[in-house]
């Protein structure tokens, strides 16, 4: 029922870009090849972060976007395990860099169909938990002293390749001065490499790390939403 309600919504939303591009669709087409390779420059927010890229027009039915995306968050926070307090850190650095090609199948029409490739700058996402409560811990039968518990990490990361594909609306170089433009699609990025890090009581999960990488092995959708500003220079 959930995965119906987020395929409705993907629908409406590109139903809603559908109209809005429509005038900009309407308008004739009046550049020609004679106006020479066309500049813009486009501002976005995504499920990436924020990102900004240097489009450039070939022709009608292609353009090229050379950018990159920014995505940093590092919260901390109390986790309550069974009544024992830890002090814990969730960390995501995600910095890409990225040449994709838009493709107009429709002549005088700003949809697009994208594809390219995304260097990753960065690829990690990191939980780390340390012991908070008193001098003694206690949990069911074990009960030792705080200062023996030890922390517990776990890091994943992935490699620097990942191709992209998208479908949305809007031009890299706008017709105008300045454009909306909507995409959805996902980075294909290899399978994760997962290393758990735990010292004193949670050193023997070291060895668990080949088995969770196994486990996510197949965690390789990086599903991407994003709006762009674009300015024509």
């Amino acid at each position: 029922m959930k995965t119906r309600r987020l395929l409705y919504l993907l629908m409406a939303v590109l139903i809603a870009q559908a109209d809005l591009f429509a005038q900009e669709d309407a308008e004739p087409e009046v550049e020609s090849a004679k106006e020479g390779t066309r500049i813009g420059i486009g501002i976005s927010g995504s499920t990436r972060g924020i990102g900004v890229d240097l489009g450039i027009g070939l022709s009608q039915k292609f353009q090229l976007r050379l950018g990159g995306t920014y995505f940093q968050f590092d919260q901390d926070f109390v986790l309550d395990v069974e009544g024992q307090p830890f002090d814990m850190n969730a960390d995501v650095d995600m910095r890409s860099l990225q040449l994709l090609a838009d493709y107009y199948p429709f002549k005088g029409s700003s949809f697009k169909l994208t594809g390219g490739l995304a260097y990753h700058l960065n690829e990690r996402y990191s939980v780390q938990g340390a012991y908070a409560g008193e001098e003694v811990f206690s949990m069911g039968e074990i009960v030792i002293e705080g200062e023996d518990v030890g922390t517990l990490g776990v890091d994943v990361t992935y490699e620097k390749l990942a191709p992209y594909a998208a479908l949305g609306f809007g031009r890299a170089v706008p017709k105008g001065r300045v454009n909306f433009s909507f995409e959805i699609g996902s980075y294909y990025n290899s399978s994760p490499n997962v290393e758990i890090n735990g010292t004193n009581m949670f050193s023997e999960m070291n060895s668990q790390s080949e088995q969770l990488e196994q486990n996510m092995k197949d965690y390789r959708f990086y599903p991407v939403m994003m709006f762009r500003l674009g300015f024509k220079i």
